[in-house]
């Protein structure tokens, strides 16, 4: 699976691809027939596939995927793309990755959309080795002070 992932410049407006390694793909996904758009050149191409990140104006992210980019991210700013980020807005692009295969981009979604703050950021500024560590759950033992002792 390739996998391509986008970050925007200064203005917003133009986006740039750039490689990038990420991994992954589910057994159970069904098989997607990919939607063709004839061009301007009277040449076919078809759509790929977006999973992304939205920064919304209280400082909280949105993970969605979706086939046209440009068309999910004005439904967005309109306030038509969620309820979640309706209430949000401006909402703003900082992360992006290009798949093949839409049941990638709905797989990656789901998995990013599972992790906490700390490891989307570090998604977000390309901090791949800082993933590893984010993934491992820490456990506390507590000590309850409240109960007596039972040996004395």
């Amino acid at each position: 699976m390739l996998a391509r992932h986008i970050e925007t410049n200064s203005d917003k407006s133009n986006l740039i691809t750039k490689g990038a390694l990420v991994t992954g793909g589910s057994r159970y996904a069904p098989h997607f027939v990919r939607s063709y758009l004839t061009t301007e050149f009277g040449r076919n191409r078809f759509f790929m596939a977006w999973m992304y990140i939205l920064k919304c104006s209280d400082d909280s992210y949105y993970v969605g995927s979706t086939k046209n980019l440009e068309l999910r991210l004005s439904q967005h700013q309109s306030g038509k793309g969620s309820r979640y980020t309706s209430g949000r807005l401006p909402v703003e692009l900082v992360y992006g990755e290009e798949y093949d295969k839409v049941v990638d981009a709905y797989y990656r979604e789901k998995q990013v959309q599972n992790w906490g703050r700390a490891k989307r950021e570090a998604l977000i500024h390309d901090n791949l080795e800082a993933l590893p560590p984010l993934a491992k759950k820490k456990f506390e033992k507590k000590k309850n002070t409240n109960k007596p002792s039972l040996v004395e």
